[in-house]
C-alpha cells in the first residue's frame, strides 16, 4: 500500500521522540491522549517503513517549522527581537522531520511548478474551501498514486475516499489510530 503522511503524523511522533513534541502537540486529539498519539504514529511509521512506499511533501517541512514558530511566538509575546531569535529555535524541527523521514524510509517530494499549478487549479478543492496547503498534500498524494493518506488535519480527513489517485483508485484519508489497522 502506497502511503502519504500529512504533517499531523510527524507532530504525533515528535511527542516523545523529540524536544519539539511538547510544543507541537500539547493536548489530546479525538479522545486520545498524547502518549496514544505517539504510539499510533510510531506504529504507522514502522509498518510503512518495512516494505511499503511512503511519501510526504516538502510542504510538510514548512508546516512543521511554521507550527513550531507560531507556538513559540505565543510564549515570547512582548520580548524584543523575539521573531528573529525564534527562527533559530524553530528551524531545527525541519531537520528532525527529515530525520524521521530518513529513519522510516519516507520519501520527501518536491513542491514543483506542475504540482502548484495542479493544486491551485483544482476546482473540487477550491470550491470545497480547502486551502492551498491541504490541497498540496492531497494533490501530491493523488499524483504519486497513493492509496492512503495518514494525518490529523480535519480538512484532509474529510476527503476520505473522495480523491482518486493516478490509477483511478479512491484514496483513504485516515488518522493514525485508524490507519494502523489497515497497514
Amino acid at each position: 500500500m502506497i502511503t502519504y503522511y500529512d504533517t499531523g503524523a510527524f507532530f504525533d511522533y515528535m511527542i516523545l521522540a523529540s524536544h519539539a513534541g511538547v510544543v507541537l502537540r500539547t493536548a489530546p486529539r479525538r479522545d486520545r491522549e498524547v502518549s496514544e498519539l505517539f504510539d499510533d504514529a510510531k506504529e504507522c511509521f514502522t509498518k510503512t517503513g518495512r516494505s511499503r512506499r511512503a511519501f510526504t511533501s516538502c510542504h510538510t517541512l514548512y508546516e512543521v517549522e511554521n507550527a513550531m514558530f507560531s507556538a513559540l511566538k505565543i510564549r515570547a509575546k512582548g520580548i524584543p527581537h523575539a521573531e528573529e531569535l525564534l527562527i533559530l529555535s524553530a528551524r531545527p524541527v525541519i531537520l528532525q522531520s527529515i530525520a524521521i523521514a530518513d529513519l522510516f524510509g519516507i520519501e520527501i517530494k518536491d513542491v514543483t511548478r506542475k504540482l502548484l499549478r495542479a493544486a491551485a487549479t483544482d476546482s473540487v478543492f477550491s470550491s470545497g474551501g480547502v486551502r492551498l496547503g491541504d490541497t498540496l498534500h492531497l494533490t501530491t498524494a493523488m499524483q504519486e498514486g497513493v492509496e492512503l493518506i495518514i494525518g490529523g488535519d480535519e480538512h484532509v480527513l474529510s476527503f476520505d475516499g473522495k480523491p482518486h489517485n493516478a490509477s483511478g483508485l479512491p484514496i483513504r484519508c485516515l488518522d493514525t489510530h485508524e490507519a494502523k489497522l489497515i497497514l
